[in-house]
């Protein structure tokens, strides 16, 4: 490996979305300034050279919806073709063994993302908390895993029995709403119903449905009519849920009543079909709801296309960048043309779609029932795609812009603990762009996160914290996959640990740690470093603890605070860092290794945490500028509050100390409640707690 990291070296990146410690010199920085500086590394290659360890390895080219022919890798490039990788055992550039330069090194985390993309049996000691749907977390399925799942509903009776009517026509919203009558939904559908049949019955109709347009019965109409299509609908989707086999095991649900196992099948229903939801009837959800499971199956092979097209092609334009108020829609050549920006990955994925001529769900299970396991284990494809824009080159002039939205410093709770609104308007967004022929042309804006009101451990008590995301100019220098997090001493024993199994027990919570797409940095994590210059005119960079990172909280994204990291969906992340990998200068340095241990205790029981690395390390030579924006600063508070608060409601061990004193034999006055923000402008009014300065155990 190139790089070994070991002793009190290591520490100096043990700082992890925590802007509010002082900063740490950046890992690969304090290497260098240890040993001769190593010549620049050289541009990128052409596109796909990199991946060019088999040269004559088949591609199956293909054009005008048909196989053409088979050649070899080398000689598709060479006519023009875009090479994309199908095969079983894909994986992103940044979890590949080899990158740019033929510089290999083997990445620990790609046999776990292999077997996961598979199903197939992980390796030794991976973990899969929350299987068996992963795209939300940054995993498709591959083409053998989307057959084996077609031919398992293919068995299923149940599949026919399926309906759609009510689901198709219902535009409201049905939730999970714990702690209240969740049978209101049969209840109200009944009661209506009967209303309506008497009614109906009286008019000598022949049932409920027959008083629509009945002048002077338009209520009662409606009303049965909206009760009976939410009823139904709930009816169609859990019988969706049970045929596909998605209500949790030793649970069963209750027809017509939106109870706890009907939320949860919905949930990995969300996740099979890859939408972002809490388990609902309605809004996205409604959506994939309303296709046949066959067509759901389809859908799940476009996406996963589209993974695997934006990789062979290099791109990462999607529309999103449509979503900015005033932006450019178009961009200047050099010869003074003026052109449209496109949505790549959309416009090549469907170039793709009808060169295999698979762009119709018969299609494609004529296609892949044709296929054998072992054919599509290796299955590279070549299609002619349209020319990319000529703003891309070797290298492009890459940076980066987080606008933290609307930014609430004031303490979001009163003194008995209830809430106090705080509403956001403008949400964060990280948006990368390249600069071409004197113009700054925006190329995605996707959702992020930024810091807020979090649990911070402090002398063994836990109280809030305001995690910051800092403002101001950085640079993305190293980027990791597969990385690990490395808890700072402050963050709370109880997440250290897994909640209580079966048997009551728990464990070290090293899903929380990494590597996986379950940890804390997600599959991918880049470091927000800045940069300054020596009197000898050399660059140093100081890490603050602020990553850009993917996220397992899917939900969080766009939604709630972070404990100051800009956090990104799991799919996002890895096309984001394989894009700008690809487009710039980089060193790859391979697995890097640490040896951190760090013994707690929680409930009186004592456990280990061990650590033996930091991820798979890439270099970028010149790092990618970033630029933090402040944001709109909102409320009274305008600055970030630096202390520690205690949470309302919390009996503290000052609270309960001695009440007279000894000597005197006098009354002590008791602490202040913290927690009071009444009146706070520039900073906080409530008691502040001293921090002792902090540095992980080791």
């Amino acid at each position: 490996m190139r790089v070994r990291i070991w002793g009190c070296l290591a520490i100096l990146v043990l700082v992890g979305c925590d802007s509010r410690r002082s900063p740490r010199l950046g890992v690969s920085e304090a290497r260098a300034s240890t040993r001769a500086k190593r010549p620049p590394p050289a541009p990128p290659p052409p596109a796909q050279e990199e991946e060019l360890l088999d040269p004559e390895e088949p591609v199956h080219v293909f054009e005008n919806g048909r196989k053409v022919r088979t050649i070899e890798h080398v000689q598709a490039l060479r006519e023009g073709y875009t090479v994309v990788d199908l095969s079983n055992d894909w994986a992103p550039y940044i979890l590949g063994d080899c990158q740019a330069g033929g510089q290999c090194f083997r990445n620990d985390y790609r046999p776990t993302f292999v077997a996961l993309a598979n199903r197939r049996p992980l390796p030794e000691g991976a973990i899969d908390p929350e299987g068996p749907y992963l795209e939300l977390f940054g995993i498709n399925p591959t083409l053998s895993l989307i057959k084996s799942r077609i031919a398992e509903d293919a068995e299923k009776p149940c599949i026919e029995r399926l309906t759609y009517d009510a689901l198709r026509e219902f535009d409201g919203l049905l939730a999970y709403q714990p702690g209240t009558d969740s049978s209101w939904i049969r209840t109200q559908a009944q009661s209506t119903g009967y209303g309506a049949t008497r009614v109906a019955k009286k008019l000598g109709l022949s049932g409920p449905d027959e008083l629509r347009g009945v002048r002077g019965q338009e209520r009662i109409y409606e009303r049965y009519h909206e009760a009976d299509v939410r009823h139904r609908a709930l009816l169609e989707a859990q019988d969706r849920a049970i045929c596909e086999g998605l209500v949790p095991r030793g649970l069963k649900l209750r027809r017509g009543v939106f109870d706890l196992p009907t939320h949860l099948a919905l949930a990995q229903f969300e996740r099979k079909n890859r939408v972002f939801g809490w388990g609902f009837v309605g809004r996205d959800t409604i959506v994939p709801l309303r296709r046949s499971p066959e067509e759901g199956h389809y859908q799940t092979f476009v996406r996963m296309l589209e993974e695997r097209v934006a990789d062979g092609a290099r791109v990462l334009e999607d529309g999103s960048v449509r979503q900015i108020r005033g932006a450019p829609t178009t961009f200047r050549t050099l010869d003074g043309k003026t052109e449209p920006l496109r949505n790549l990955v959309e416009e090549y994925r469907d170039v793709v779609l009808a060169q295999m001529g698979l762009d119709t769900r018969e299609k494609f299970f004529t296609w892949l029932a044709a296929r054998a396991d072992e054919e599509l284990e290796k299955f590279k494809i070549a299609v002619k795609l349209p020319p990319r824009p000529s703003y891309y080159g070797p290298a492009m002039e890459l940076s980066v812009e987080v606008d933290r939205g609307d930014v609430w410093y004031d303490f979001p709770w009163d003194d008995e603990g209830n809430p106090i609104p705080q509403p956001v308007v403008r949400r964060p967004h990280l948006t990368l762009y390249t600069t071409y022929n004197g113009q700054k042309i925006p190329i995605v804006y996707f959702g992020t996160t930024i810091g807020g009101w979090r649990s911070e451990h402090v002398d063994g008590e836990e109280y809030y914290a305001y995690k910051n995301s800092d403002v101001g100019e950085r640079v993305w220098r190293q980027i990791l996959a597969a990385p690990i997090w490395i808890p700072p001493d402050t963050t709370p024993v109880s997440g250290l640990v897994t909640k209580p199994r079966a048997n009551g027990r728990r464990f070290v919570n090293y899903q929380e740690f990494g590597p996986g797409y379950a940890s804390a940095y997600g599959l991918v994590a880049a470091f927000n470093q800045q940069p300054a210059t020596r009197p000898d005119g050399t660059t140093v960079y100081f890490d603050w603890g602020i990553r850009t990172h993917g996220s397992h909280d899917y939900m969080s994204i766009m939604q709630r605070h972070s404990h100051g990291c800009h956090r990104l969906y799991n799919h996002l992340a890895i096309r984001l860092f394989d894009y700008v990998l690809r487009h710039r200068v980089h060193t790859v340095e391979g697995q890097t290794r640490v040896e951190y241990g760090r013994t707690f205790e929680f409930e009186d029981r004592p456990y280990r945490l061990e650590l033996h690395s930091r991820g798979y390390q890439f270099l970028l030579d010149p790092p990618v500028p970033v630029n933090v924006l402040p944001g709109r600063i909102m409320g009274r508070v305008k600055r970030p509050i630096e202390e520690p608060i205690r949470k309302p409601g919390v009996v503290y061990r000052a609270d309960t100390a001695a009440t007279v004193d000894p000597v005197t034999g006098l009354p002590i006055p008791a602490p202040t409640p913290a927690g009071d923000t009444e009146g706070a402008q520039e900073s906080i009014a409530p008691e502040p707690v001293t921090t002792p300065e902090v540095t992980p155990a080791y």
